[in-house]
């Protein structure tokens, strides 16, 4: 206790956004647990996506899909990922720029539009095919639990589950675009 010099602040703190602690009260409240529902998809790590801004001169107003996972509920509502040519050059997938009305700028603005949902809810997913400005496209989908998504792609595939915590070609993603937090499941 105290008299032994063990209690009290030691100053070390840690921060969890506000936007992350909004959504998961509110899903402890809704549901008595953390749930995650999800696309189904692996989208550029906002860093990475800069640097693509960078290099093709213009900025990407949205989340570029880098991966639609099989069996997934992006994959059924038509999603396109992006992809790299032979010689190392990127082929732009679909650029996701809403979800149900809500703009999707970031990383955080996907996962807070999506993750407010419940498995089983249509979500309508405004899209640029090919990140191209002149080519909006409004698709819906029927998101379902990470949990399902892992056991449905376990159960068919050793080899098809979703990754926990990835680095590839595009940057960290736990499907969602962003790394593993203490409110994964």
């Amino acid at each position: 206790g105290a008299a032994a010099g063990m209690a009290g602040n030691i100053g070390i703190g840690f921060a969890i956004p506000v936007d992350t602690v909004r959504r998961v009260v509110n899903q402890i409240i809704r549901y008595g647990r953390v749930v995650k529902p999800t696309l189904g998809i692996t989208i550029a790590d906002d860093k990475v996506a800069r640097s693509i801004e960078s290099q093709l001169g213009r900025k990407l107003d949205g989340v570029l899909v880098v991966d639609v996972l099989p069996r997934s509920p992006a994959l059924e509502a038509g999603l396109r990922a992006s992809s790299l040519r032979g010689d190392g050059t990127i082929i732009l997938g679909d650029l996701i720029t809403h979800v149900d009305g809500q703009p999707v700028r970031e990383a955080e603005d996907l996962l807070s539009a999506v993750e407010e949902k419940k498995s089983g809810d249509v979500v309508s997913v405004r899209v640029l095919r090919g990140s191209d400005l002149s080519r909006p496209e409004v698709l819906r989908a029927t998101l379902v639990s990470r949990n399902s998504m892992r056991a449905s792609s376990a159960s068919s595939s050793p080899s098809a589950g979703i990754p926990s915590n990835s680095v590839g070609r595009w940057g960290r993603s736990n499907n969602m675009g962003r790394p593993p937090s203490i409110w994964d499941n």
